[in-house]
């Protein structure tokens, strides 16, 4: 059965293991101290790939993900306001809807080439974002995605969809060759 799963319990992040993939669940903070997390790329020998609305609202300040990673669910990291740097992995494909929404702190993102879809209001509301580079792999971006990111310098390719994206939504880009 497709939903058979058992949860797993790693450094306060909560995983499903389902036969041939782990997503994670839920987070519960430490009572004091250290606020990064780390995903391991597996639990077992079950490959982590997925991150789903995990981290929601939470106090973390830094993630770290492994490569396994494919999708980032939507609302995963939204209100996370002391979040200060992501370095996302470089299969990844899809950024869930509202995925890193108010996350206030954050200051560059740099979008790996692998990346098709960006959900709506991905990055809504990251009000101290500088920089955010977009690929030439990204076919996807739902509506207001950046809205609110005043600050923000952002870089893409001559002709790719992010520029027609962006240009559409009145930002001028930044090309990068």
């Amino acid at each position: 059965d497709e939903m058979d799963f058992r949860k797993v319990l790693r450094h306060h992040v909560t995983y499903n293991l389902f036969s041939d993939y782990a997503t994670t669940a839920s987070y519960t903070p430490p009572s004091h101290g250290e606020r990064k997390v780390v995903i391991p790329d597996n639990i077992g020998s079950i490959k982590v790939v997925n991150i789903d609305n995990t981290f929601l609202g939470s106090s973390i300040s830094e993630i770290s993900m492994p490569e396994t990673i494919r999708h980032i669910g939507k609302e995963a990291f939204m209100d996370c306001v002391q979040l200060t740097e992501i370095k996302l992995p470089s299969h990844l494909k899809f950024i869930g809807s509202r995925a890193f929404k108010n996350c206030r702190q954050l200051r560059r993102v740099e979008l790996p080439d692998s990346l098709m879809h960006l959900g709506k209001g991905a990055f809504a509301g990251c009000t101290n974002l500088q920089r955010i580079y977009i690929p030439e792999s990204v076919v996807q971006i739902g509506r207001n995605a950046f809205l609110g990111c005043d600050k923000c310098e952002f870089v893409c390719k001559k002709d790719s969809y992010a520029e027609q994206y962006l240009t559409q939504t009145g930002i001028t880009p930044i090309f990068r060759d």
